[in-house]
């Protein structure tokens, strides 16, 4: 078996028994966590590219060009994700915190055929 898919099924059944152990409301809040905490590894990946292979819109270094269109589409996609696991936490909603999963799914998708400059590590893809 690939490695990474016993990686990602031993954090599932560990995750699993300790969401079965503790109360819902900590679940929900352990679970928002977690989704940020995905969505931002996405973001440092799109950060450890290197300056050269980077897309600005100009050639202007101020405090608005240091991000390209690939970043600053990750750093809306961290942002949807908070909004997702703080809107879960107050609502104690878990379709919302299951939506953002969804969402991280379809990212991933989306992630894996259109951002072909980010170095991934093997473990992730």
């Amino acid at each position: 078996m690939n490695p990474s898919i016993s990686i990602g099924l031993s954090f599932t059944v560990i995750t699993s028994v300790l969401l079965k152990l503790i109360e819902r409301q900590t679940a929900i809040i352990f679970l928002a966590i977690q989704l940020g905490a995905i969505y931002g590894v996405y973001l440092g990946f799109c950060l450890s590219v290197e300056e050269k292979e980077r897309v600005f819109k100009t050639d202007q270094k101020n405090a608005w060009s240091l991000f390209d269109q690939q970043t600053s589409i990750e750093m809306i996609f961290v942002m949807v994700s908070i909004v997702i696991g703080v809107q879960s936490i107050q609502r104690q909603s878990a379709a919302i915190i299951s939506l953002g999963y969804i969402l991280h799914g379809v990212w991933d998708f989306i992630h894996h055929f259109t951002f072909d400059k980010v170095k991934v590590p093997r473990c992730f893809e």
